[in-house]
């Protein structure tokens, strides 16, 4: 369990926290929905169960806890698949960020934040020099928070599933020798 503040704490996640994270998601698609942004399309079954499940049994999903109670979550590891091989990114030793997903009620306490902040941390622990991670072109409220988490766009993809591009986020970080 790692504190960040003094009423928040992040900890590894575990299947016992599948069904909690997996509704968040689906409450955050429907939010999504009715702002007509189609990041995590109510049609498409993504993030999927599966995929959560495998991001658990890999020690992959953070959780974080306001008073023990579920406040959000995210995954970090240092995954890339084909289409981001193609951006041109300054970090070498890199943390992808995914599926960053917080309650909306604790969202007044800053709960993307903490866990940005917080994967920052884990980066510079193991020795990463950058963190990426991306987020839908027509998402401009995530646009806009990660750019004030002090990422670059540098460059975007498209997912032939998804109507419109990915803006490619980077933040470099400075590693201690």
């Amino acid at each position: 369990m790692f504190n960040i503040s003094e009423e928040f704490v992040v900890r590894f996640g575990t299947i016992d926290d599948i069904d909690q994270i997996f509704d968040n998601i689906q409450r955050i698609k429907i939010e999504m929905s009715e702002q007509k942004i189609a990041q995590w399309p109510l049609d498409k079954d993504y993030p999927s169960k599966e995929m959560i499940k495998t991001d658990l049994l890999n020690s992959q999903y953070f959780i974080l806890e306001k008073n023990k109670e579920y406040a959000g979550s995210v995954v970090l590891n240092t995954i890339t698949t084909p289409p981001y091989s193609e951006i041109s990114w300054n970090g070498k030793h890199f943390l992808a960020v995914h599926r960053l997903a917080t309650v909306k009620a604790f969202r007044k306490d800053d709960a993307g934040q903490l866990l940005m902040s917080f994967a920052e941390e884990w980066a510079l622990a193991h020795h990463q020099d950058s963190i990426r991670l991306d987020t839908y072109s027509h998402n401009r409220r995530a646009n806009k928070f990660y750019q004030s988490c002090g990422f670059t766009q540098v460059g975007k993809i498209s997912l032939p599933w998804m109507p419109e591009q990915y803006y490619c986020y980077e933040k470099l970080l400075s590693v201690a020798d």
